[in-house]
C-alpha cells in the first residue's frame, strides 16, 4: 500500500534540482571535452608560421670533398638554390675555404646564383657576419655579391672581394637587420659575370647574433 504521506520540504527540494544538477553536470562534461580536444589539436596540428633555427651557416652538410654543382631547387643542409647554380664543396672555386679543411659556396656555379635560408626570428636586432673569397680564374677581377633579407637588399648594398687581394683571400663582412615577423629569409646572391662566367664570389661561415633588443 503506497504510502500517502506529503513528501518532506527536503524531499521536494532534491526532486526539484535533481535534473537542474544534472543538466550542469552535463554542460560541465561537453566543456571539458571540448577544451581536450582543442588541447589534443594545439599539440598535433603544426604552426604553420615557424620555420626553424639558423643552421648550416658554415656549409658543412652534406659532405662534398672537391665539389658539386648545385642547381636551382637543390638543398645544402637548411639552404635551398633559388636561382642560377652554385658549387658547394672542399674546393669549390679551387681554393681552401675560410676553415681549414671545411666547405663554402661558390655562388657561381655555371653562372651566377643565389642561396636562401627561412628560419625563426622576433623583434630584436640581428648582426650576420660572414666571409667572402673569390673563385681562383678571376685572377685580378673583382668579385661582387648581394645580401638581402625578405628579398631586400641589406643596407651596405654590395659586397665584394678584389682585386686588391688574391683569390682565395677571405674577408671579413657583417651586416645588420631588424626581425619584424616570426620567420626571416636571408639569401646571398651573385652578382659577378667575370670571366669565365663559372667563376664567382665564394662565401663561407655565416653566423647570426642577436645585438638590440627592441
Amino acid at each position: 500500500m503506497k504510502s500517502t504521506q506529503p513528501r518532506t520540504c527536503r524531499d521536494a527540494n532534491s526532486l526539484a534540482f535533481a535534473p537542474v544538477l544534472s543538466a550542469r553536470a552535463r554542460r560541465a562534461r561537453i566543456a571539458a571535452a571540448a577544451t581536450s580536444a582543442a588541447f589534443a589539436m594545439a599539440l598535433t596540428v603544426p604552426n604553420l608560421a615557424m620555420a626553424a633555427p639558423f643552421t648550416n651557416g658554415g656549409f658543412q652538410t652534406p659532405s662534398h670533398p672537391g665539389y658539386v654543382n648545385i642547381p636551382t631547387g637543390g638543398t645544402i643542409g637548411a639552404w635551398t638554390v633559388t636561382s642560377g647554380s652554385v658549387d658547394h664543396g672542399t674546393a669549390p672555386a679551387q681554393t681552401g675555404c675560410q676553415t681549414a679543411g671545411g666547405q663554402c659556396v661558390d655562388l657561381n656555379g655555371n653562372g651566377p646564383g643565389t642561396i636562401s635560408q627561412t628560419f625563426d626570428t622576433c623583434k630584436p636586432t640581428y648582426r650576420v657576419d660572414f666571409y667572402m673569397s673569390r673563385h681562383k680564374l678571376l685572377a685580378n677581377q673583382t668579385a661582387t655579391a648581394v645580401a638581402l633579407i625578405n628579398n631586400i637588399p641589406v643596407a651596405g648594398g654590395t659586397f665584394t672581394n678584389g682585386p686588391t687581394s688574391a683569390p682565395g683571400v677571405w674577408e671579413a663582412h657583417s651586416f645588420t637587420f631588424v626581425g619584424t615577423a616570426p620567420t626571416t629569409t636571408i639569401a646571398f646572391k651573385s652578382t659577378t659575370n667575370g670571366n669565365p662566367v663559372a667563376a664567382g664570389p665564394e662565401i663561407d661561415n655565416v653566423t647570426m647574433k642577436i645585438v638590440s633588443c627592441n
